[in-house]
């Protein structure tokens, strides 16, 4: 089952934002990343997390603004993983890369509700 978090006239429309509706919370525990996402066969860590959507550091963008690609998050020390559709919402420059904001857009498995 894959559930549709958000419509795609609503993804390209916020393509350009950086802001989410809902709050967001840092993604570590004691100090440490406690979720990871994997894009392409990469393992980045998760700086935070909300209800639509995540950001993560990456070396360079691993999608463009608007773009989607699939995701696999995953939470430290726990099998379980939600899988599904994101869409790359910006990328701020850094210098180590930057860190790239990402809007769910489907939701795979038991991660839809």
């Amino acid at each position: 089952m894959t559930e549709r978090v958000m419509d795609e006239g609503v993804a390209g429309a916020l393509a350009g934002s950086e802001r989410r509706r809902r709050q967001r919370f840092v993604a570590k525990r004691w100090g440490s990343v406690c979720f990871w996402v994997q894009v392409d066969g990469a393992r980045l860590p998760v700086n935070d997390l909300s209800l639509e959507g995540f950001s993560a550091p990456c070396p360079t963008p691993f999608s463009g603004v608007g773009q989607r690609f699939k995701f696999v998050l995953q939470l430290e020390g726990i099998p379980d993983e939600v899988c599904g559709e994101a869409v790359t919402m910006n990328f701020v420059f850094g210098t180590e890369g930057g860190v790239q904001g990402c809007r769910f857009v489907t939701l795979e498995g038991d991660g839809a509700m």
